[in-house]
């Protein structure tokens, strides 16, 4: 299936739907289109999506809508060729967080032979903190939002609201 997003969603950020929605197999497109199967709908639409959706009769789904339609999917995307193609991206993404653990595993190895703390006298924050924004894993959003507030820290701590 294809979806386009549109508008303002109102609780769930447009990159976690996004990633939701190809989590199931389903394509994102930026445009509606005739072959464009739903438009996520939220407010404040733009009026040209808004026609092209009217002219090519395509479903629009709010929020709420796009869920009730995942949790109807079969599990694990069915037995056809989406259910292939997402157990197949989920065993690339187990197959990365495998080599990421033995990358870590690596560096404290390395961190020990320094003469650093020993990982296993170590805490459990400081063992596996990210030491890249690409090892953070959640909203990519709210990261990036909170990444600048912890930047401008010490404006934001003095109640600074120039600079």
């Amino acid at each position: 299936m294809t979806f386009v997003f549109t508008g303002i969603l109102e609780s769930i950020e447009r990159d976690d739907a996004v990633n939701l929605v190809k989590r199931y197999g389903g394509k994102v497109t930026g445009a509606p289109s005739s072959k464009t199967d739903y438009v996520v709908l939220g407010s404040e639409a733009g009026p040209k999506k808004l026609e092209t959706i009217r002219k090519n009769n395509i479903k629009t789904i709010n929020e709420d809508g796009l869920f009730q339609l995942i949790r109807s999917l079969p599990a694990r995307g069915g037995s056809g060729k989406t259910g292939q193609q997402a157990a197949s991206k989920k065993a690339e993404e187990e197959k990365k967080i495998k080599e990421t653990a033995k990358e870590m595993e690596a560096r404290e190895k390395a961190a020990e032979a320094a003469g650093g703390t020993p990982a296993q006298f170590q805490l459990w924050t400081e063992k596996h903190k990210p030491t890249a924004l690409k090892d953070i894993i959640g909203n990519k959003g709210l990261v990036e939002k909170l990444q600048r507030w912890l930047h401008n820290w010490y404006l934001n701590a003095m109640g600074c609201s120039h600079h």
